[in-house]
């Protein structure tokens, strides 16, 4: 087009110019961005970058460029602001071609990281503070510090997150009682029920179980708060809200914990919430066949069981890690003493995997420990039956390792 009103009547109706005015007299020119412009044979400016702007400045500044129709709508603004300008400033490219380079910079797209690249979602949320992700953002963000899931872990599960979270059940069963987009996410349970039921939710999350999948809805979200509390795993007990950020500080109203029972009084030796993801069938079998043992009733064929599925584990990460399968003659603990300092190298272990390896460690080496070798075979020859409070407080100082054996098998 070489006709200025042409020009001006195919941006107004097909590049949203009334908007872009409309916008500009409310808060003026964008400071991030200038105008690029060149000369003419006539030494008048063309300009290259900022069209639209220009368009929009020069009908505010002149209605009566605008196209008949739209006149008054250019007027208007133009009469009821003072916020446009009468002047810009510009660089100067001597021809075309130097300004080349820097326009496909700006509209060709991320080029590889060289031109302008959009935020993704967890930036967007950072800046805008409220959103639909705010809040599985903050949680992500809580549930990484407290090393319940890595910083690779994290990446790319936002937008499913979100998903689960933007559901009201879901928020309730999990002990939250702010909304999605709230920035000052709010828990009305106690700090450790919660961080248990983030962990089961972050870990169903990471390797897509139990439906926390990307292509889940309404009904998945309902069928998931369900399986939640069947496990055990969903807090029960609710009290006064409290900020997520203020978790672990002293408070002057500490939240109500009554009938809160306590771990020692569950049925089964490994905890609901502990349903780690098992590759393996075998190994598979004998987990879910450990889980059903009332621990209580049975604590001999519980920890029986348990130790036919621990030694197993042991085995495979051996295998894992040294390439090597332990032969039928291994002693456990010879296992246990090449796996651990294995194990010990990885710099990504979590404060409680920390923790949990410390238990293992002493499990290896101290004879009165419930799971020791020698504990173990006591239990097997019946030369005295274990206590089941005692077995189940044993499995949960080393729970956090052996899902972290799970993962890496």
């Amino acid at each position: 087009m070489e006709d200025e009103a042409e020009i001006v009547e195919f941006l107004v109706k097909e590049e949203k110019i009334k908007q872009l005015a409309k916008d500009i007299c409310e808060n003026g020119v964008s400071p991030l961005d200038i105008f690029a412009v060149t000369r003419d044979d006539s030494g008048n400016y063309i300009a290259l970058e900022g069209n639209r702007r220009i368009c929009a400045l020069r009908l505010l500044n002149d209605p009566d460029l605008s196209p008949a129709r739209e006149r008054k709508y250019f007027e208007a603004l133009s009469e009821g602001s003072d916020k446009y300008p009468s002047q810009v400033q510009c660089i100067v490219f001597s021809t075309r071609e130097e300004a080349a380079i820097w326009i496909e910079r700006r509209h060709n797209g991320e080029q590889n990281g060289v031109g302008l690249v959009p935020w993704n979602a967890v930036q967007k949320a950072r800046f805008f503070g409220e959103s639909d992700n705010t809040l599985a953002l903050k949680l992500l963000e809580f549930a990484e510090k407290e090393g319940i899931i890595t910083e690779e872990e994290r990446k790319g599960r936002l937008t499913t997150a979100t998903r689960f979270l933007g559901n009201p059940l879901i928020r309730s069963t999990l002990g939250i009682c702010s909304g999605r987009s709230d920035a000052d996410v709010k828990i009305d349970v106690s700090e450790d029920e919660f961080k248990k039921v983030l962990t089961r939710f972050c870990r169903d999350l990471v390797e897509g179980t139990n439906g926390v999948t990307s292509r889940s809805g309404k009904k998945d979200w309902e069928k998931y708060a369900k399986l939640l509390k069947s496990d055990g795993v969903a807090p029960t007990q609710h009290g006064e809200p409290q900020s997520l950020t203020k978790l672990g500080e002293p408070t002057t109203k500490p939240l109500q914990e009554r009938g809160t029972k306590s771990p020692d009084a569950r049925r089964h030796l490994i905890p609901n919430s502990f349903r780690p993801k098992i590759q393996d069938k075998i190994l598979k079998r004998v987990f879910d066949e450990a889980c059903k043992i009332d621990c209580d009733v049975f604590p001999l064929g519980a920890v029986l069981l348990t130790r036919v599925f621990l030694e197993n584990v042991y085995w495979r990460v051996q295998e894992k890690l040294t390439g090597t399968f332990p032969r039928d003659t291994d002693k456990v603990h010879l296992i246990l003493e090449k796996i651990i300092p294995l194990i010990e190298q990885d710099v990504g272990l979590s404060k409680k995997e920390k923790n949990a390896l410390g238990a293992l460690k002493r499990v290896k080496s101290n004879e009165n420990e419930v799971f020791s070798p020698k504990t173990l075979g006591a239990y097997a020859h019946a030369g005295h039956l274990p206590d089941s409070k005692q077995i189940k407080r044993a499995w949960d100082n080393i729970e956090e390792i052996i899902g972290y054996m799970l993962r890496l098998i």
